[in-house]
């Protein structure tokens, strides 16, 4: 099979075991490293760790490909793995008093808004951005994060976030029912960029 920058990750994953391409296992690496790193930030992991957490991840497929049993759920599986893998390391950070007690989960995403041309207009919609976010939970932050950044329909959010498919759904309702009672216009308008 010929690898291209069009090769979806289910096709580079068959590249890598059937034929044994090195380069298709690398391709992945690549391009899925940026988004399991902003995943791990965002749910309280360090620089470093995250680093490591990932490293940790792709090394253990790369010696145990058969941990992936189902290709199409790909996606999912990495960014199951790489929270559980942060679950983990908060736990045993909390056991040797590293991190503070509480459940967090960090979408501080800062917004290109390129077409407005005015500096206040931007930082005045950024603040009503930010001042929406902070009054998500931790959970709806991350519900958010996975359905409109990544584009991950319900049943792979259900899989990372361990939720039935019904909860998951229930719990994007109320955080966008929450978020559009703070200001709506301006949550519209945060949904349509991370769409983008």
């Amino acid at each position: 099979m010929q690898i291209s920058c069009d090769t979806s990750n289910s096709e580079l994953w068959t590249s890598f075991i059937k034929d044994h391409k090195k380069e298709a296992f690398t391709i992945l690496y690549k391009r899925q490293y940026g988004k399991l790193y902003a995943y791990s930030i965002s749910l309280g992991i360090g620089i470093e760790e995250t680093k490591d957490l990932i490293q940790d991840l792709f090394i253990k497929l790369y010696t145990q490909p058969s941990l992936i049993k189902d290709v199409d759920t790909m996606d999912s599986f990495l960014f199951v793995s790489i929270r559980n893998r942060a679950i983990n390391w908060i736990k045993r950070s909390k056991r040797e008093q590293i991190l503070p007690q509480k459940e967090s989960f960090e979408f501080n995403y800062a917004i290109e808004l390129t077409d407005i041309e005015d500096e206040e207009d931007r930082k005045d919609i950024q603040k009503k951005i930010n001042k929406i976010m902070s009054s998500l939970t931790p959970r709806q932050k991350e519900i958010i994060y996975l359905r409109f950044l990544h584009q991950m329909d319900y049943n792979e959010i259900a899989k990372i976030m361990g939720l039935s498919e019904q909860a998951a759904r229930n719990l994007t309702h109320r955080a966008i029912k929450k978020a559009q009672h703070i200001d709506e216009k301006t949550f519209m308008l945060l949904l349509t960029i991370l769409n983008l």
